[in-house]
């Protein structure tokens, strides 16, 4: 663990304790006011929603202090989706930026190709998971990793829950955690919302909690009925899926039609836009190589991004780098600390026994792909 003596530059407009996520809960202080605001305004059974500016209202009412951090626009008379709150909630509350979303919302809060409506004809409340998180009953910052909310920078990647579950408990039962992280890298490694194929990993991303993540859309060949002809038979398709986030779909989109029309695709006669709203297919011409048409696409499309890590999280009020390792100690730590806070009179046996107990309720509970639901 490594103490920052200076801001990084990416935190020179904002107090590093603003920008930064917690280690305890890895929320950020715009983030974690948010999901207090939720829990004190909106009942946790459903059908209880709050509207989003109700929400937003209360965050700067009960911390002014935000507001010179967050910029002095005038969200209340604005239709603008960029103020830092609301762009916050939207990141809390959507499954292609936060892996396991802390808010359940109703209404547009957009989409990776259109911005979401007005935070007046929003609603929202509290996720199971955000009220897990609340109470620090799950290693949120190991699962989901984190993002300083006003300007975006990737602190820690997201994990797998059931992988994450598996290394914390054999860490809590008494195994060496340098040899669990150790022997469980592949199982650690990054796991994105959006999906996609993990391209590569610096090793200090790992070891120190900085270096480069290359993420990679899945690119595959198979059959595929057009979307825009029911009845019309299945056809030989180069199949592009789960781009990456930082990967612009619209310009994706643009870009690929504009090569089928010029003909640079090797045989490609449309790019098709399926109803899943995440693949985009391209249908082979009779008698095209459908090889030819696979390695175009993987040539001369945008598939790939470079994501970088810089590790940095608030531990006890100081900025610290935190690799992998130091990660799963601090989480292993406090889910024992959660259970000592409980049950003050348990021995270290009975103590270490429950949070095991309590992280493979966890898993079960919240351990299925969000992506798959």
């Amino acid at each position: 663990m490594s103490f920052l003596v200076s801001p990084p530059l990416h935190a020179t407009r904002y107090e590093v304790p603003r920008s930064l996520p917690d280690a305890a809960d890895g929320l950020t202080e715009l983030e974690r006011r948010i999901l207090h605001a939720l829990a004190e305004e909106v009942p946790t059974a459903p059908p209880g929603r709050c509207q989003t500016t109700r929400i937003l209202e209360r965050v700067l009412e009960t911390a002014p202090s935000l507001e010179e951090h967050l910029g002095k626009e005038d969200w209340r008379d604005t239709n603008s989706p960029h103020v830092a709150a609301y762009a916050a909630v939207i990141d809390l509350a959507v499954a292609y930026r936060t892996r396991y979303p802390l808010i359940d919302y109703a209404g547009n809060f957009g989409s990776r190709d259109g911005r979401p409506a007005d935070h007046f004809y929003n609603e929202c409340r509290l996720s199971r998971w955000g009220q897990a998180v609340l109470e620090r009953s799950v290693p949120n910052l190991l699962v989901n990793g984190a993002r300083a909310a006003p300007h975006g920078a990737l602190h820690f990647v997201p994990r797998n829950l059931r992988k994450v579950t598996d290394v914390l408990v054999a860490v809590i039962a008494g195994s060496s955690a340098r040899e669990v992280v150790a022997n469980a890298s592949s199982e650690l490694a990054p796991d994105f919302p959006t999906g996609g194929v993990l391209a590569g990993v610096t090793p200090s991303v790992v070891q120190e909690g900085r270096g480069t993540v290359r993420l990679r859309a899945w690119v595959r060949v198979e059959p595929i009925r057009s979307p825009y002809a029911k009845d019309a038979d299945p056809t030989p398709c180069v199949l592009v899926s789960n781009l990456p986030e930082d990967v612009d779909r619209r310009r994706f989109t643009e870009q690929a039609c504009s090569l089928v029309m010029s003909r640079q695709l090797g045989g490609a006669t449309d790019a098709w836009e399926l109803p899943d709203g995440d693949s985009i297919a391209f249908p082979t011409a009779p008698g095209a190589r459908i090889e030819r048409v696979e390695a175009a696409v993987r040539a001369q499309l945008p598939l790939e991004a470079e994501i970088t890590v810089d590790g940095l999280a608030v531990v006890a009020g100081r900025t610290h780098r935190l690799g992998l390792l130091e990660l799963v100690e601090h989480a292993a730590a406090s889910q024992i600390a959660r259970e000592r806070d409980r049950m003050p009179a348990a021995d270290d046996i009975t103590l270490r026994n429950a949070a095991i107990a309590h992280l493979r309720a966890v898993a079960e509970e919240h351990g299925d792909d969000p992506r798959s639901s």
